[in-house]
This record gives C-alpha cells, sequence and structure tokens, in this order.
C-alpha cells in the first residue's frame, strides 16, 4: 500500500453498472438515485481501463470510502462536476450517501432552483445517463502481472469530493494523467529496489567468495 498523489480524479459509470433515476416520496418529492462508484468484483464491468488499452486497470475497493464516511467529509452533489451547477451537499442533509453490494449509492433531492428542474427533466427524457464522482486518493496499491501483460491500480482509501449526475459517461480515468504519474512513481520505485536488490546479491556473493578463499588458505 503507498501514498497517492494529492490531486482530484474523476470517475464515471455507464447506466448498466449503476442505473441512475428519480424515486417520488410518499410527500411527492422527486429525488434523484444513482450509484456514483461500483466496486471491483471480479468482472470486466467493475473495473476502469485507465488508458483505454487494457493494459491498466484500476479497481475501487468495497473500503475506499469508509474514511470519508466516519469523517463526514463535506461533498457535494454536482452536475457535471460543475460547482455551478449545484444539486445537493452532504451536511445540508439535501445529499445521501450509503454504502451497498454494488458500491456508492447516492440520493439527491435537488432545488427548486433552474439547474434542479432541468436536471430533472433531463433524467426522465433520458438526457442523461451516467453517474461520477471526484475523488483525491490516499492509499493505494499497484500490482503486475507481467504473465497477462496488466497492471492493476487498487484504490483503498479516497478523500471523496462530490458526486453527481453526467452527461457523458465514459467508463475509464477521466484524469487518467493523475494515475499515469501515479504508475511512473511506483515503477520507478520498483526499479529502485530492483537495483538495491541486485546490489545486495552482489555484496552477498562476494563476501561469500572471500570466505570460500579464506577458508582455503
Amino acid at each position: 500500500m503507498a501514498k497517492s498523489l494529492n490531486e482530484v480524479e474523476r470517475r464515471d459509470v455507464f447506466q448498466s453498472a449503476g442505473k441512475i433515476g428519480i424515486e417520488t416520496r410518499e410527500d411527492g418529492t422527486e429525488v434523484i438515485v444513482g450509484h456514483a462508484a461500483v466496486f471491483y468484483d471480479g468482472t470486466d464491468g467493475t473495473q476502469y481501463d485507465l488508458f483505454g488499452d487494457g493494459t491498466v486497470l484500476e479497481r475501487i475497493m468495497p473500503q475506499a470510502f469508509s474514511r470519508a464516511f466516519s469523517e463526514r467529509h463535506d461533498v457535494r452533489a454536482l452536475v457535471n462536476h460543475d460547482p455551478n451547477q449545484i444539486l445537493g451537499r452532504l451536511p445540508a442533509g439535501t445529499l445521501t450517501l450509503s454504502v451497498d453490494r454494488q458500491g456508492l449509492r447516492y440520493e439527491i433531492t435537488p432545488p427548486d432552483t433552474q439547474i434542479g428542474r432541468d436536471t430533472l427533466v433531463s433524467l426522465k427524457r433520458g438526457d442523461m445517463t451516467g453517474s461520477s464522482f471526484a475523488m483525491r486518493v490516499r492509499e493505494e496499491t499497484w500490482t503486475e502481472d507481467r504473465e497477462a501483460g496488466i497492471t492493476v491500480r487498487q484504490i483503498e482509501d479516497v478523500d471523496l469530493r462530490d458526486v453527481g449526475p453526467v452527461t457523458y459517461p465514459a467508463y475509464k480515468g477521466a484524469d487518467s494523467g493523475v494515475a499515469k504519474r501515479s504508475l511512473d512513481d511506483w515503477r520507478s520505485q520498483q526499479e529502485s529496489q530492483g537495483d538495491e536488490n541486485r546490489r545486495r546479491r552482489a555484496r552477498l556473493h562476494e563476501q561469500m567468495l572471500t570466505a570460500d578463499a579464506t577458508d582455503l588458505q
């Protein structure tokens, strides 16, 4: 497990992976519901193809949001991650977050504003079909399967910034440049560790040769 870069990243979810819709409460209030993130469950549809070539995959682990919940992060509900299009806020009670077996679920009580009404209409018409969330990754683990030709990034702890519906969901890392820099850092560390291991083996070999030479005297 390693610390990650302190930069905001965004991930989108297709409707098939986390359906977004509208539920009507008993008092007539319309609430936007959906999954902003899906947890990796061993299937291809629950991991992100970060660079679009199938070689670097990202998986959101079930514990990724645990600290964000315990610390009650000030999460906002936004349309397309735009702070000018706010739909709700966690401390205000107009955004509710929960975790289920599928992933990170949200419920938004939209305001009676132009953006709130427009978003409800767009969802009812089927114009918006995806969800997304923004995060700062705090803990991650990189692994490499050379036989399969893939590298995997496991997201294990994040600062959660915002969730909400998006117009153009793309089931891959929308900010893959951050992940690329993190991957480069990890590979550099692996190379450094490999060099140190080779030097350690060389010193051990030299010590063994010296000991053998001493025994022969």
